[in-house]
């Protein structure tokens, strides 16, 4: 086993997910709708093994992205940092893997796409350690 299978086995997913959902929540319930999508994409589950964390965390991209309005979705994209763009990508293409909110995640999937080229994409499915 590598040093980074290693360390991802080591690494405590669930508590990760419950301090993103406590700061998604807090950001969703104030109203901001850019800092809980940042919260969101925080340290994702990327080679955990327990399906219920990677859908659990699914769920939390998805309730945030489902609140930003159309009109939106560019300055949130626009706010995020090239690994939360990948991140996000990665999510995108999760959700529609599930049929969660496909029409919503196909809206953020142009505007990412824009923002980041297609590189975007390859990185999102080409990832060895996926959500």
């Amino acid at each position: 086993m590598g040093d980074v299978e290693a360390a991802e086995e080591q690494f405590d997913h669930a508590g990760a997910l419950r301090t993103r959902q406590e700061a998604v929540n807090r950001a969703l319930n104030g109203g901001n709708t850019k800092q809980a999508l940042q919260a969101a994409l925080e340290n994702p589950p990327l080679g955990c093994k327990d399906e219920k964390i990677k859908l659990d965390s699914l769920t939390l991209v998805t309730n945030t992205v489902s609140r930003v309005k159309d009109n939106e979705i560019q300055a949130h994209v626009d706010q995020l940092s090239s690994f939360e763009v990948d991140t996000l990508m990665k999510f995108i293409y999760k959700g529609l893997g599930e049929a969660q909110e496909c029409g919503r995640y196909l809206k953020w999937h142009e505007v990412v796409t824009n923002k980041a080229g297609l590189g975007v994409i390859v990185r999102a499915i080409a990832e060895r350690r996926g959500l």
